[in-house]
């Protein structure tokens, strides 16, 4: 399987999150070079997708959107961010750069049968990695909660390069997937200077726009947005009198559904209190929206922010993110969603 000099390849990812309904489908097509024979991990790749083009030439990693013509640049990038882009989700640079690790790690239980996939003779690889998370990168990495994972892979029986990888949780219909279609090089090695930043100089450099968070002590902006849970809508007079903890998320954020418990927990123990809580989504569609509603089941009200004007005034670039307001709606905390903080700030005004 190591063998190859290079690859043109077609990588289409598949998210299929049944328990958070959660589906989505990432395809890009990839150009490998593997100049080092003895060093396997070295790896040099121009990659393309919808709208952007990402490339690393060995000391810099760079990323270019098509669409707004933007290059942003890492210049001697590690390894993890080498392959930070999506599309190296459980992906052949995986099984590349974890092939020599899972065949020598004896916690690893390995099972390889004989098997046809879409009419072509191969050999299915089953590795139960346990209590474990694979990154981007072959690296096996614990996991805090209990939990028993597979990776599959099926490999071409004449090549032995992998045709599909599954990651899946034992017990559960969760999975993440990708199909692998290898492509003819004719016509596709990239040019010489296509490897190089100075090559795209009608790309201007990005630049993030920070945005100023409302400080401690300042009034909140007013707003009013409608209620996605129940009909209505909410607005910050409504809470006037009241100490309102206000949390921004999206739907697919790990921490943002961790947060939903945290924020439940909170919701009971304030009960009978002079506080709210209420959560903003300021990114989603209505219909993701609803599905976060229905399968994470908050306890308190969530209102849809839906041209972001809440969320820029209130300058949240990250999520979670919690405000707490007084009663006269002056912001008295400003941070992430920690239970301990957040208590600590209504402690004694409650």
């Amino acid at each position: 399987m190591l063998k190859q000099s290079e690859l043109h390849i077609k990588s289409t990812l598949y998210l299929h999150y049944a328990s958070e309904e959660m589906y989505d489908t990432i395809s890009n097509q990839l150009y490998l070079s593997f100049p080092n024979k003895k060093d396997y991990r070295y790896i040099l790749y121009q990659g393309e997708g919808k709208n952007s083009r990402f490339i690393y030439n060995g000391s810099e990693n760079f990323f270019l959107d098509l669409a707004d013509s933007t290059i942003q640049v890492a210049k001697h990038p590690k390894e993890e961010d080498i392959y930070s882009n999506t599309t190296f989700n459980i992906s052949y640079v995986t099984w590349r750069l974890g092939l020599n690790s899972f065949k020598s790690n004896k916690d690893i239980g390995k099972k390889i049968s004989q098997e046809s996939l879409n009419g072509k003779k191969v050999y299915k690889v089953e590795l139960n990695i346990g209590q474990n998370f694979l990154s981007k990168t072959g690296v096996l990495n614990p996991m805090k909660i209990k939990a028993e994972n597979l990776l599959i892979v099926y490999l071409d029986q004449k090549t032995l390069l992998p045709l599909e990888l599954i990651s899946q949780r034992v017990g559960s219909k969760d999975f993440v997937k990708t199909k692998i279609e290898y492509l003819s090089l004719k016509g596709k090695r990239p040019h010489e200077t296509s490897w190089f930043t100075s090559s795209y100089n009608e790309f201007k450099p990005y630049k993030k726009i920070s945005l100023a968070q409302l400080a401690v002590n300042q009034a909140a902006p007013t707003w009013s947005m409608s209620l996605a849970n129940q009909h209505g809508s909410r607005s910050l007079a409504e809470y006037k009198g009241k100490y309102l903890i206000l949390e921004f998320y999206i739907k697919n954020c790990g921490y943002c559904i961790e947060g939903v418990k945290k924020l439940n927990t909170l919701q009971e123990r304030l009960s009978g209190k002079n506080v709210a809580i209420l959560s903003v989504n300021s990114q989603d569609s209505e219909a993701d929206l609803h599905s976060f509603i229905r399968t994470q089941k908050p306890a308190y009200d969530i209102v849809w922010d839906k041209d972001g004007t809440v969320s820029k005034a209130y300058g949240v670039d990250g999520v979670p993110h919690v405000f707490i307001l007084d009663q006269e709606g002056k912001v008295i905390y400003n941070g992430g969603l920690d239970q301990d903080k957040i208590w600590s700030v209504l402690d004694g005004k409650i």
